[in-house]
């Protein structure tokens, strides 16, 4: 699978980085599932994008018509089985091992073959959670990084460049370690830098 190919991206939690993720990836212009196992949780992530867009915008970072775009390219949905079709998931829960191999393990059966699964772990072995998902070659470390004296998941300034760059990244990492173009468990990271376009206080 080549980087163009990827047009709907599964990201599962609602959480601040799953929320915070399906922002940066649907201002990039994808298609985004978002996934968590009940309603309030997305509903509450929705009404919090949107506020952040509209703080976005009245800063400057967004234009009125590219903060308009982004909502309709997010769908929240309560059921994995909702991922069978997109092209890249990526697993934003709490950082449990149990739980997030669990859910590759889920992921594997769920999804397509060619299918990229990522996850956001900032503390985890890669190694362990590819295995788990039975596709340890189409596994990659996709994580958000702080740039500044704010935690990454807070105050966040949208920039859909940089999910695209480091979507690549993550194949470029497979390709360097000799197995799939979109595998090698590489690591890729979203670059997010402080600002005020978050509620999360």
């Amino acid at each position: 699978m080549r980087l163009e190919d990827i047009k709907t991206i599964g990201i599962v939690g609602a959480g601040q980085m799953g929320r915070g993720i399906s922002q940066v990836c649907a201002t990039a212009g994808y298609q985004v599932l978002l996934v968590d196992v009940a309603e309030p949780p997305l509903t509450e992530a929705l009404v919090k994008i949107r506020a952040g867009l509209k703080r976005a915008v009245e800063q400057g970072s967004l234009t009125d018509h590219q903060a308009g775009a982004v909502p309709a390219l997010i769908r929240p949905k309560v059921q994995l089985d909702q991922l069978r079709d997109v092209q890249l998931v990526i697993e934003a829960i709490p950082e449990d091992l149990a739980m997030k191999q669990e859910l590759l393990t889920e992921l594997n059966r769920v999804c397509q073959p060619q299918t990229v699964l990522a996850s956001n772990t900032s503390s985890m072995s890669i190694t362990k959670l590819g295995a788990a998902s039975g596709r340890p070659d189409r596994v990659v470390d996709l994580q958000l990084h702080e740039s500044g004296p704010r935690d990454a998941t807070r105050r966040s300034r949208v920039r859909p460049r940089n999910i695209r760059a480091n979507i690549a990244s993550g194949h470029r990492s497979g390709e360097t370690a000799g197995e799939s173009p979109c595998g090698g468990q590489g690591r890729a990271g979203v670059h997010r830098e402080p600002c005020p376009d978050s509620d999360d206080q």
